[in-house]
């Protein structure tokens, strides 16, 4: 608004003095008439209109119908912007104190629409957030405070170091560790927090998100500070899996079908997920699915090569083709209704929303199609998207479902999903597997239940077995690395079998008696009494196969995620 005023103030006033004349006697000899100003003069007089000085209306007027204009306009625009100025320094500083005396409230790092959607979302779950960003003409709700986070002192500003949660969401991953690295030392100004500080860092490369991962899971010690790294497209995946898949996992569920068109980042998440997933379905045959991407072979073939589940799991036909002109049509018809009798999706992956929507509600060709969910992934949330609702269209000709990537991504309890609870997830898909083979059912008792139904206690349980992989590692010297091609070909020893499902079992039990559990030869819940709080040696055989299966798995549960052990000496 400023800049308008003061462009169109500075524009008429060098008009309307343009068109003003002085007396012979102020011209420069040799000039014996009237005569303008010249272009410097103008410039001159021109910015003094602004302070209420300009020395050609000293005489009063009239004026040329500009400069009337520009002499009372230009004064405006100087007061507009003190007063906006002034009020900007008075906001800043109302909400820096807000900040400071801020607790257990979140905190978040950029300016773009993912770091704007979480700090939306993060207000509407009523979770107090302050953002921090770099623009100072910002238009924002809320606490906001500007500066660069990564100085200490706009974080201290911010209240980090009595935040429960840092989102890191700068579209630069170097700055987004700056943050990280800054935030961490502010954690130890505050010493009587309940929880450690959660920090969450965006990282654009999948590849440097995967090596700090790794990283994360290795660290053998308490850190006082819960940190990971994501990746938008990884969560979204994970999310857009689990609806699609979600409903085949059942022993008589029907086999479904899976077309992923577009092998972008998203697409090689998104393939990744459903593999892992799928592996939770026991003595299921391979999940069938159709690749379209212009290099999909060679897309595969890296995918196969550094996730056993995508290999082991997932039965794919490769169409060399781009995303773009492929013939959709044709995709629905890659598997019979033998190969797979179950409902069929076909996934648009990387493209953009005004040309892909047109292809995706046209897929309808014959019959087999009215049983195909179609799903487009965008960046954002769209008004086009929004259409595509059941109460507004009719979705009977096979259903079209907008999913957008930034949108579902940046959720609270999407990112709190880090890496260890992933693995904590991935270690109760083996357990449900172990269940499944003893003839038991998904979902048949509490412990059996799918992990987004899995009571809290169990859910704890889970990750803090997670928690500890790299203190078992660091007792063997060994580390996490990123899965390679070839693989390190890593293998337990049985004596480092033995140590670590002994270690597993005492860390088992230090963590029931920090709960209160005590001691009792039957196990009573309602009292904490468990029959198993006993010494190693005096556990019975069929619990202690347990944790040496729990051992035995680690590699192949690492290595599902990227990740894999490499022996240091």
């Amino acid at each position: 608004m400023f800049s308008v005023l003061f462009l169109v103030a500075a524009f008429l006033g060098a008009w309307g003095l343009a068109q003003l004349t002085r007396p012979a006697q102020e011209c420069p000899p040799p000039s014996a008439q009237p005569c303008g100003y010249t272009a410097a003069d103008i410039a001159y007089f021109d910015a003094q209109l602004f302070l209420l000085g300009s020395e050609p209306l000293q005489d009063g007027g009239p004026f040329p119908l500009p400069l009337e204009l520009a002499r009372f306009l230009a004064p405006f625009a100087t007061a507009y912007g003190v007063t906006v100025s002034v009020w900007n320094i008075f906001v800043d500083r109302r909400h820096r104190r807000a900040a400071r005396r801020a607790r257990g409230h979140a905190v978040v790092v950029g300016d773009d629409p993912f770091a704007l959607t979480i700090t939306s979302a993060l207000r509407a779950a009523g979770t107090p957030a302050v953002r921090i960003t770099n623009d100072a003409a910002h238009n924002a709700q809320g606490l906001v405070v500007v500066g660069d986070a990564r100085k200490p002192a706009i974080l201290r500003a911010a209240g980090v170091p009595r935040a429960a949660t840092v989102y890191a969401c700068l579209a630069d991953s170097a700055a987004n560790a700056a943050v990280v690295a800054a935030t961490a030392v502010l954690t130890v100004e505050e010493t009587d927090r309940p929880e450690p500080l959660a920090c969450y860092a965006r990282i654009g490369d999948g590849e440097l998100a995967l090596a700090l991962k790794a990283r994360r899971v290795g660290l053998s010690a308490e850190s006082g500070f819960r940190l990971d790294f994501f990746t938008p497209e990884e969560i979204a995946a994970r999310k857009l899996a689990t609806r699609i898949l979600g409903p085949h996992l059942g022993i008589d569920d029907p086999l479904p079908s899976v077309a992923v068109v577009g092998l972008g980042p998203f697409g090689r998440a998104l393939v990744v997920e459903l593999a892992r997933l799928w592996q939770v379905r026991n003595g299921a045959p391979p999940l069938p699915l159709v690749l379209v991407d212009t290099n999909a072979s060679s897309q595969l073939t890296e995918l196969r090569a550094r996730y056993p589940p995508v290999a082991a799991h997932c039965a794919p036909r490769i169409r060399d083709e781009p995303a773009a002109t492929v013939d959709l049509g044709t995709l629905s018809r890659e598997f019979t209704a033998a190969d797979a009798p179950g409902r069929r999706h076909l996934v648009l992956c990387d493209q953009n929303e005004e040309t892909v929507l047109p292809r995706a509600l046209n897929t309808t060709r014959n019959t087999a199609d009215v049983d195909q969910t179609v799903t487009v992934c965008t960046g954002q949330r769209t008004a086009l998207g929004d259409l595509l609702n059941p109460r507004l269209l009719d979705p009977a000709p096979g259903e079209v479902r907008i999913f957008a990537i930034t949108d579902e991504a940046a959720e609270p309890n999407e990112l709190h999903n880090d890496t260890l609870t992933v693995l904590a997830h991935a270690i109760h898909g083996q357990y449900l597997i172990g269940e499944q083979e003893k003839g038991l059912v998904i979902g048949g008792t509490e412990s059996t239940a799918l992990w987004d139904d899995l009571r809290e206690d169990l859910r704890t349980a889970n990750y803090k077995q997670a928690e500890d992989i790299g203190a078992k590692l660091g007792k063997i010297s060994a580390v996490v690395v990123p899965m390679t091609d070839p693989p390190t070909d890593f293998s337990f020893t049985a004596a480092e079998v033995e140590l670590l499902a002994r270690h597993e079992h005492e860390r088992w039990c230090a963590e029931r008696h920090s709960q209160g559990w005590t001691f009792a030869p039957v196990r009573d819940d309602g009292r904490k009494q468990h029959d198993l709080l006993v010494d190693w040696l005096e556990l019975p055989d069929e619990q202690r196969a347990k944790d040496i299966a729990t051992v035995r798995h680690l590699p192949a549960l690492l290595a599902d995620h990227g990740l894999q052990i490499l022996r240091l000496r």
